[in-house]
C-alpha cells in the first residue's frame, strides 16, 4: 500500500508542478531535463523500497542504509562498482532511447549485433543465476 501511495502522491506533485510552471523548465535545457529525470529516478527506487520490504521497519533500515545511515553495507565495494557502471549505462541507454521505440531500433540495429547481444543475454542468464529465488509477483 505504502508503494501504491507514494506513486499516488507523485502523480499529483506532478500534476501540480506541471499546472504551476507553465511553460515547463524541464523542457527549457539539457541540464533541467537530467535533473528532472534523475528526480524521477530517485522517488521511483525510493517508492520500491517499500515494495519489496517486508515491514516498515527493513523498509526504513534499508533507505537508512541508502542514505549512508549507520547500517552496514549490504555489498562489497566490487558490487557497488559494477552497480554503478551498470545503472549508468542503463541511464544512458534509456536517454539514447526516449522518444523511440525498442522495436525501431532493434530493426535498424545490424544482424551481428544483434546476435551478440543475444548471446550475452543468454550466457550472462545461464552463468549468473545466482540463488533460487522466486519470482516476485508469486508471492502475492
Amino acid at each position: 500500500m505504502a508503494w501504491g501511495g507514494l506513486h499516488g502522491a507523485y502523480l499529483i506533485g506532478e500534476r501540480l508542478v506541471r499546472a504551476r510552471m507553465s511553460p515547463a523548465p524541464w523542457r527549457a535545457s539539457l541540464a533541467a531535463r537530467l535533473a528532472a529525470a534523475a528526480l524521477t529516478f530517485l522517488l521511483v527506487c525510493v517508492a520500491w523500497v517499500f515494495f519489496r520490504a517486508t515491514s516498515f521497519g527493513q523498509a526504513f533500515a534499508l533507505l537508512g542504509s541508502l542514505l549512508g545511515g549507520d547500517a552496514p553495507a549490504l555489498l562489497p565495494w566490487v558490487s557497488h562498482v559494477l552497480v554503478g557502471v551498470s545503472l549508468s549505462l542503463l541511464l544512458v541507454t534509456h536517454w539514447q532511447l526516449r522518444g523511440r521505440s525498442l522495436e525501431a531500433v532493434v530493426e535498424r540495429t545490424p544482424w551481428p549485433a544483434r546476435s551478440a547481444a543475444l548471446a550475452a543475454m543468454i550466457v550472462t542468464i545461464i552463468l549468473m543465476q545466482g540463488q533460487d529465488r522466486a519470482f516476485i509477483y508469486f508471492q502475492f
